[in-house]
């Protein structure tokens, strides 16, 4: 039986990682031009089209994919989660993640929204945020999200793809309420992915009223 070469299966090795990098990046790139036509959707949006060209993202990084344990938490009793605006907001823990992140080991809690369990829309919907070492640097100072939903947590593991997060709309307009991460869910690493700090200008409501009537 004629063996390859030790070089050539590197050379194969290397091959593969490199194409599933690209198409990886090709999903990203999909999945964050979905993310800004769902600003033109929404209604209540804080941006307009021309606002994009200063929405900013790391550079796709398929190593900030991770896969987490995960401990599912029964009986959670209700908290007031504050928002930006001082408000408060009912949260439940639904689960404990635990992972390792550049080798680094963290953990983070999932959270269960009491208003939006209510909607049939909204039910499966569940919330992650959290905040670390790049916030008030290259990210957003008031921390960055991720959603997950109950079908995501299977067979003992779930996966986080931290180039999937991104900014409360508070990073680019006032007049929302958005929900502070708990200090808890304080990441001590840097997650250099996902959506970066907005460099264009931040909205006042007078500067919203404005547009409307343009």
């Amino acid at each position: 039986m004629k063996l390859i070469p030790f070089c050539c299966l590197c050379f194969l090795f290397a091959s593969c990682i490199n194409q599933a990098a690209t198409e990886y990046e090709k999903d990203m790139d999909a999945y964050r031009n979905a993310y800004l036509q769902g600003f033109l959707e929404e209604e209540r949006s804080p941006l307009l089209e021309e606002d994009f060209e200063f929405i900013r993202f790391y550079k796709s990084d398929v190593s900030y994919r991770i896969s987490a344990e995960y401990e599912l938490l029964i009986d959670q009793v209700p908290f007031d989660l504050k928002t930006s605006s001082n408000k408060i907001k009912q949260y439940r823990k639904f689960a404990l993640l635990k992972f390792n992140v550049k080798e680094i080991p963290d953990s983070l809690f999932v959270y269960e929204s009491m208003a939006l369990k209510e909607i049939e829309e909204y039910k499966d919907y569940l919330f992650l945020p959290f905040t670390d070492e790049t916030n008030g640097l290259t990210s957003y100072g008031g921390g960055r999200y991720l959603d997950l939903y109950r079908n995501d947590f299977m067979n003992g593991f779930v996966e986080i793809d931290f180039n999937k997060c991104y900014n409360p709309w508070c990073a680019y307009s006032d007049g929302f309420n958005c929900p502070v991460p708990p200090l808890e869910n304080d990441l001590r690493i840097a997650i250099e992915a996902g959506e970066q700090n907005f460099s264009g200008i931040f909205k006042y409501a007078e500067d919203k009223q404005q547009q409307q009537q343009h």
